[in-house]
This record gives C-alpha cells, sequence and structure tokens, in this order.
C-alpha cells in the first residue's frame, strides 16, 4: 500500500494541505523535484565517464554467429 501526497518539506517536517493524517512514524520514498535554481548542464559538458567500444564492437556476425540466432 502506498500514499502520494503533494507538500513542503520545511526543516525536515512535511508542511501541505494533506500533511493531516499521515503516520507520525512511515519508511518513505521521496522524490526531490528540480527548482528555478537548477540548470541542465551547458551543451557539451561531460556528465560521465568516456564509454570504451570494443574494436569489432559493429563487425557483422559471422556465420555461425548467425546460426546461433537461427539465421
Amino acid at each position: 500500500m502506498y500514499t502520494t501526497i503533494e507538500a513542503d518539506i520545511d526543516n525536515g517536517y512535511v508542511k501541505g494541505p494533506e500533511s493531516k493524517g499521515l503516520p507520525p512514524k512511515a519508511h518513505v520514498l521521496i522524490t526531490l523535484l528540480s527548482t528555478e535554481n537548477m540548470q541542465r548542464p551547458k551543451f557539451g559538458t561531460r556528465t560521465s565517464k568516456q564509454i570504451n567500444i570494443a574494436p569489432k564492437a559493429f563487425d557483422p556476425l559471422t556465420s555461425d554467429e548467425l546460426a546461433e540466432w537461427g539465421l
């Protein structure tokens, strides 16, 4: 069972119209939504490590490999 609410968190306390009726203790999953201050990185900014691809990654399949796929 789960409950979905829309509320603000102020100094660790849930504030909002639906905050009444919530249990005093609960295990919850919180999704933080971006605010006006948050921006995407500028185009071209590296945000992850470089991906290395094996040299033969895009080579055509051999006859044996095709047979394994039933082709």
